[in-house]
């Protein structure tokens, strides 16, 4: 179920079988493990009327909204859309009452879907502009380490970037943990639609627009944005760094390979070094 919770504090106790004691206080005498809930905002944003052919990338700014498919008029079926996930917009469409939707293209299967135009921010090219473009390649490189479910940047063995992770999950009868060795990011995605026919838990079977992916193996294992649970600083993932989605947007833009605005899968021989530890 999707709702909406003021949260007036955050509070240690009892922790989950994860090993996460957050709570956070929703009320005078009422409380909610932090575990499945995310920080969201409401922000509407200004349509925007030309939209290339290759598409815009756009990132829902709402804590959660519909997706109609085929047509957003008949609304016969629909997928929700969740707070700081990414879609590629394809067209403007507006209805006979004059209300605006996105089209987007759903990037696995290539479903059509529609969506209210002000959910979604549209990025600018500068925007989505590499980091610290100055610094040669060579000096840059990621630390995994999987004690500390951490995560660390550096540049010139100097560390310019901190932040919680999930690593892969150890539990009874499953083993997702995530390898440790040495590798380099191959291949980004500003968006991507997962698919898991393994549950971890209630709602990571099918997770559309999966922001700021940046790959580090060929089996599939990335860095990426995480809005369907908020277990960081335990394993929590099928093998993938899960992160929260700002520090998943700066890992993307921060490494190498760049990747050009309008791409939307992006492969590369060589790119940022990744140690897992």
């Amino acid at each position: 179920m999707n709702s909406i919770l003021p949260l007036l504090q955050t509070l240690p106790g009892q922790t989950d079988s994860y090993g996460n004691g957050v709570w956070y206080q929703i009320a005078s005498s009422l409380y909610i493990l932090s575990s499945g809930v995310q920080r969201v905002e409401n922000k509407l944003n200004p349509i925007v009327s030309q939209i290339p052919r290759r598409g815009k990338l756009a990132q829902v700014t709402v804590p959660f909204t519909k997706a109609w498919k085929d047509s957003p008029t008949k609304r016969k079926s629909s997928i929700p859309l969740f707070y700081g996930s990414n879609y590629w917009v394809t067209a403007l469409f507006q209805d006979d009452n004059g209300n605006s939707f996105y089209r987007i293209e759903e990037d696995r299967w290539h479903t059509i879907y529609f969506v209210q135009a002000e959910f979604l921010h549209i990025f600018s090219d500068e925007e989505l502009k590499a980091t610290s473009p100055a610094i040669p390649p060579e000096d840059k490189r990621i630390e995994v380490h999987l004690n500390d479910q951490t995560v660390v940047a550096y540049e010139n063995d100097l560390p310019v970037f901190h932040t919680p992770m999930s690593s892969g999950l150890i539990g009874e009868n499953k083993d997702y943990s995530t390898p440790p060795g040495n590798y380099e990011i191959i291949n980004k995605r500003p968006s991507r639609h997962m698919t898991h026919n393994d549950r971890i838990g209630d709602a990571d079977a099918d997770l559309y627009g999966v922001p700021w992916v940046s790959y580090f193996t060929n089996t599939g294992i990335a860095f990426h944005g995480t809005y369907w649970h908020n277990e960081f600083n335990y394993p929590h993932s099928h093998g993938c760094i899960n992160l929260p989605i700002e520090a998943a947007k700066w890992i993307y833009l921060w490494s190498n390979p760049v990747v050009p605005p309008s791409e939307k899968n992006y492969v590369s021989v060589h790119g940022t070094i990744v140690n897992v530890i």
